[in-house]
């Protein structure tokens, strides 16, 4: 059942990422900088193997859930000019 957890938490998270995507192709160039301020902390985290090997079962600020730091590096997704 883990392994079906896993899948879930990664397709879950390519979907996000496509959203994001999408969504950040419509905004202008200083809603783009303002979004990446906002979410830049947590792009740089997934980047960070140390910060998501064995996180916590509950939410805390300063991890992500080893599946969405996955997906965000293997997509290779960054915040830059900030």
């Amino acid at each position: 059942m883990h392994d079906a957890d896993d899948r879930a938490g990664v397709e879950a998270a390519e979907r996000l990422l496509s959203k994001l995507r999408l969504f950040t192709s419509a905004l202008t160039a200083d809603e783009r900088e303002l979004f990446a301020a906002l979410v830049g902390p947590g792009i740089a985290l997934a980047h960070r193997e140390d910060e998501v090997v064995g996180h916590a079962a509950t939410w805390e600020p300063q991890r992500l859930p080893a599946h969405l730091a996955a997906v965000v590096r293997a997509h290779e997704v960054y915040i830059s000019g900030l």
